[in-house]
């Protein structure tokens, strides 16, 4: 993935029972319709993994370019490294949705 001010950014808002999910175009700033899903707090990581995969899909317009995506998530966490450590919410998430698991999805 190259980033290029042509190519879409995926923006995920991890909220406490929702994830939600626009594209952003750098070089106009426009954005994208917002998808969102309700996530239980007792689902587990595939399923949490899951659903950011499929509300990015839903997210990236047809024939666009991925250039990157960036994350929201409430705290406490380790931001650099992308770790959260919510015990109250996510908790199948907590010290294990690192950057490179996502990356992975």
């Amino acid at each position: 993935m190259t980033f290029s001010s042509q190519n879409r950014i995926l923006v995920f808002d991890i909220g406490g029972s929702h994830i939600s999910c626009c594209s952003f175009l750098p070089s106009d700033s426009s954005t994208g319709d917002v998808q969102q899903a309700t996530v239980a707090d007792s689902c587990s990581l595939a399923e949490f993994l899951q659903t950011i995969m499929l509300l990015g899909k839903r997210a990236l317009p047809d024939g666009e370019e991925l250039g990157g995506a960036s994350l929201a998530m409430p705290g406490p966490a380790d931001y650099a490294c992308g770790i959260s450590y919510m015990k109250h919410k996510f908790g199948s998430a907590q010290e294990t949705v690192r950057s490179d698991v996502l990356r992975a999805s």
